[in-house]
């Protein structure tokens, strides 16, 4: 079902549930895996998974794949389905769990930060540290022999 094609009930119905508003919400502000969004959600990730499945099919967010890692974001909508979530915005910001979503969003950014400047700072050593452990040395030096 397209956002811009589909019936008013059922894409109604999509953004009635309110895990899916704060899905949204969270989607508005950056993209996130995810595992980073069953975080900043505190929920299951397969819980999330079966929200961002609905939401998807809706085309209201695109996904993009990175290794393991699966991406979500807003979707560009057009005509009565982009005025409908534009209305909404403003309302994300009322919804009971907004700030311990901020909270939790925050969090999980700054953990991307610092995954990020870690293997940004060892990736000059990297052919060295990886065959320390493909020569099993790295292994031993780990367990103390």
């Amino acid at each position: 079902m397209r956002a811009e094609t589909a019936s008013p009930v059922g894409f109604l119905r999509v953004l009635a549930d309110e895990t899916r508003l704060r899905v949204l919400g969270l989607l508005a502000e950056t993209e996130l895996s995810v595992g980073e969004l069953a975080r900043a959600l505190a929920m299951g990730q397969s819980r999330v998974s079966n929200h961002l499945k609905v939401l998807r099919e809706s085309q209201l967010i695109v996904e993009r794949h990175e290794g393991s890692f699966t991406y979500c974001r807003m979707s560009t909508l057009e005509g009565s389905a982009a005025q409908v979530v534009g209305a909404l915005k403003p309302a994300l910001e009322t919804l009971p769990d907004r700030q311990a979503d901020r909270r939790r969003l925050a969090s999980v950014l700054a953990d991307r930060a610092d995954s990020r400047a870690f293997f940004d700072r060892i990736a000059g050593d990297w052919d060295l540290i990886g065959s320390d452990f493909a020569l099993g040395t790295g292994r031993l030096e780990v367990l103390g022999c």
